[in-house]
């Protein structure tokens, strides 16, 4: 059976008032929750504190059937928190971020071995630990791709085999298509961006591939939206499907998760917790 190891980021996103609930997210939790829900064995790697924060992160991946033996329980840190305002129709404001506890962090080596023997890496917000990821995947047999919504992608990406990148607001094509040309004069062999409403793209060295957004009524939350899309896209992917049908499952992913509260379904939600 294919294996799935995201490596990156998680967070409590800490939705205000009037929403109330304390839910588990960060972008490479999201990932691996929907590798999993897709039916891949998904293991996720990354840090929390050891606090009540990093206890409902833990239980709660385990509950989606992610596999969380490799992730490190930090001492006397933070786990991450993002504090969210829920607005109309769906669209949200981000607060506040603390993600310190990744600063630093660098996987154990039970970890890192459990990284590169899966068929498919997938990281974000770990810019350190990017080179080392990338020259590991050149050397063994795993496919890796990368959510650089968190910072830029670096000058060298030769090994890198899906590069995500976001559009931030814009819905200009030609914005578009120029973050993906910027990328793959890199080395990313392909690059996948998305517009929200205005859709999709992904771009090889044979030419671009368009997806249009999968509208749904009415939009809940778009928090989670676009990690929701990378493993609708990475599931096909891994699958060996045309470009044209993994856009086509990470936009139905992608809406289906605008459709709830939270970046995925949870049941381990609580009320926030005075930090």
């Amino acid at each position: 059976m294919k294996r799935a190891v995201c490596i990156g980021d998680n967070t409590i996103d800490r939705y205000l008032a009037p929403v109330g609930r304390d839910l588990v997210g960060g972008s490479c939790v999201n990932v691996a929750v929907g590798l999993r829900h897709s039916g891949l064995a998904a293991s996720y790697v990354g840090p929390v504190g050891d606090d009540p924060a990093g206890a409902q992160v833990l239980a709660e991946i385990a509950a989606q059937g992610v596999d969380i033996s490799h992730v490190a329980v930090v001492p006397g840190c933070a786990t991450a928190l993002t504090e969210i305002v829920l607005l109309p129709r769906g669209e949200r404001r981000f607060m506040s971020e603390l993600y310190d506890i990744f600063d630093s962090y660098q996987p154990s080596a039970g970890a890192w071995a459990s990284v590169i023997s899966a068929s498919l890496v997938h990281t974000s917000r770990l810019p350190h630990l990017f080179d080392r990821l990338r020259a590991a995947a050149r050397k063994g047999g795993f496919r890796l791709s990368c959510d650089f919504s968190t910072f830029e992608p670096p000058p060298d990406l030769e090994g890198l085999d899906v590069a995500f990148r976001s559009a931030d607001e814009s819905t200009d094509p030609e914005h578009a298509l120029a973050l993906a040309a910027v990328t793959a004069e890199r080395g990313a062999a392909l690059v996948v961006v998305t517009l929200g409403k205005a859709g999709s793209v992904a771009v090889t060295a044979d030419g671009s591939t368009w997806q249009d957004a999968v509208e749904v009524d009415p939009v809940v939350d778009t928090c989670g939206a676009g990690d929701a899309f990378i493993a609708g896209y990475l599931e096909r992917w891994l699958a060996r499907a045309s470009i044209a049908d993994c856009l086509a499952a990470g936009a139905d992913a992608g809406a289906r998760a605008c459709t709830a509260v939270g970046a995925f379904p949870q049941s381990r939600s609580r009320a926030p917790s005075i930090r």
